[in-house]
């Protein structure tokens, strides 16, 4: 992998009359305006390094850079002002499969806003677009979304069969991710290759493999990405390019991450020890006490500790090595007692930033999703301590977590009835903090109350669905009573 080489950067100084000798047209008098160069260098009328997806004078400088205009997308605005009406049958002519504008158009309208969710809007609704306009392997990656999206909503409440005949959108999706990982392997082997087109196209692999329930894929794509993370942080260059795109895509991969950590089996120590070793590298490297600027700070730096604690309890060195406190979950790791003290404090602190500006914020309906956002980091900061104390977990705190996990799913209630899909996310959410709790807690009540609550919140959360959710819940209920044996999580790495 090879970082971009820089074509704007300093040199020398130079007296006004070599640069006028060198540049003698320096100032456009007429003409027609250059179209090349993102959008911001255009806006701020400097010259541009037109690397992409995105130029090396805006990230190195820690601008954002807004990507680059389409020229042929302008020149069909410019027939379309001409021609009224285009045929949409003309229109899916420009595609290789009719179905490809069909699924663009679904993973564009409801598949961005669901998996952008509460925190990750700027990666689904800006960067991944830019990117798939230069890269063939990124467009077939979100074509293959949309169209398993879609599969899902459609199929979502259909019993399972054995043997099924693949629908049209599940066939068209498999079609559309085998594309985008042999053009991706191809252009690696052809060229050297983008870090962030890459980090990107990793992303869109465990998305799909988490979503088609294709755990073992999604781990070895997981893997993949951490490899790429450790070896930009070897360089041991914090200001370099690459650096910055570790910064730009470690967030996403270590909440992936999480999600897929819960499927791999416990018996396999080794396994998952040196997994919550390669997460914990991935995570943020900002001190404990460095305000959030963003809920997506926030999230990252939980991560980050939550990495932290399972590496801790998957290996068991620091239990040994480490002063032990008492805290109201239990006896703890001081130094994961005092990071978790210090992110709370931290949420609470930007909460009344954010709340003291209000009026100078939007109100509209992006502030309920911000809110729920806040609520969704308090949950699983619950779930992370429960963790850090695990084996002495007073009940206090289980009822806790299902008090918060019904309310948020009464908020979402009346905005899921209003639509006529399941939920399809890849972020974590409530499914694992109330498996959790149920499998956790010996109270029985705690455990039916678990069920009830996913029962009301249909849809799947990365590689768990509620289903397979109340199913374990239900096993652990009945296990409770002495009635059948425990059903365990389908671990799927021996």
């Amino acid at each position: 992998m090879s970082d971009y080489s820089s074509s704007t950067g300093p040199g020398t100084a130079k007296s006004s009359k070599e640069a006028k000798a060198k540049s003698p047209h320096r100032y456009r008098i007429c003409g027609t305006p250059v179209r090349t160069g993102c959008r911001t260098c255009k806006i701020r009328r400097v010259k541009c390094g037109e690397e992409k997806p995105f130029c090396k004078r805006c990230t190195s400088t820690g601008r954002r850079c807004d990507g680059y205009e389409i020229i042929t997308d302008l020149k069909k605005r410019n027939t379309a002002k001409k021609e009224p009406s285009i045929p949409s049958d003309v229109q899916s002519n420009t595609f290789e499969d009719p179905l490809e504008a069909t699924m663009l158009d679904f993973f564009r309208t409801y598949t961005v806003a669901e998996f952008a969710g509460d925190f990750s809007t700027e990666f689904w609704e800006r960067r991944i677009f830019q990117a798939a306009t230069i890269e063939p392997s990124i467009r077939h990656g979100i074509l293959a979304l949309g169209a398993i999206h879609r599969n899902y909503t459609e199929t979502y409440q259909q019993p399972p069969t054995i043997a099924e005949k693949p629908t049209p959108a599940q066939a068209f999706a498999f079609r559309q991710y085998t594309k985008a990982i042999q053009i991706l392997r191809q252009s690696i082997v052809r060229e050297p290759h983008s870090l962030d087109m890459t980090l990107i196209s990793c992303i869109l692999f465990i998305c799909f493999d988490c979503l088609v329930g294709d755990q073992a894929a999604a781990l070895v794509h997981l893997k993949s990405g951490l490899k790429i993370l450790d070896d930009i942080h070897a360089t041991n260059a914090p200001s370099s390019t690459a650096a910055q795109c570790a910064r730009d895509y470690s967030p996403l991969l270590l909440v992936l991450g999480g999600q897929i950590a819960a499927f791999i089996n416990p018996k396999a120590g080794v396994d998952r020890g040196a997994f919550w070793a390669a997460m914990k590298r991935a995570g943020c490297s900002t001190s404990q006490f460095t305000p959030f600027q963003s809920l997506e700070e926030a999230r990252y730096s939980l991560r980050t500790l939550g990495a932290d604690i399972l590496h801790a309890r998957h290996t068991n060195w620091n239990y040994v090595t480490e002063e032990i406190v008492t805290s109201e979950f239990g006896p703890m790791v001081r130094s994961h007692y005092m990071a978790l003290e210090n992110w709370s404090n931290r949420l609470n602190a930007f909460i009344e930033r954010i709340s003291s500006n209000q009026e100078n914020t939007a109100v509209g309906s992006t502030r309920p999703m911000r809110i729920r956002g806040v609520s969704l980091l308090k949950a699983h900061h619950l779930l992370f301590s429960m963790n850090a104390a695990e084996s002495h977990t007073p009940r206090s705190k289980f009822e806790e977590m299902l008090d918060l996990s019904e309310a948020l799913v009464l908020e979402d209630k009346a905005y899921w009835r209003s639509q006529s899909m399941p939920r399809f996310m890849v972020d974590t959410g409530l499914i694992v903090p109330l498996v959790y709790t149920a499998v956790r807690s010996a109270d029985i009540q705690h455990k039916r109350r678990a069920i009830e609550i996913l029962a009301q919140a249909p849809g799947r959360e990365g590689l768990w669905d509620t289903h397979c959710a109340i199913d374990i819940v239900e096993g652990e209920l009945a296990a409770a009573k002495g009635q059948s044996p425990r059903l365990q999580i389908p671990y799927f790495h021996d």
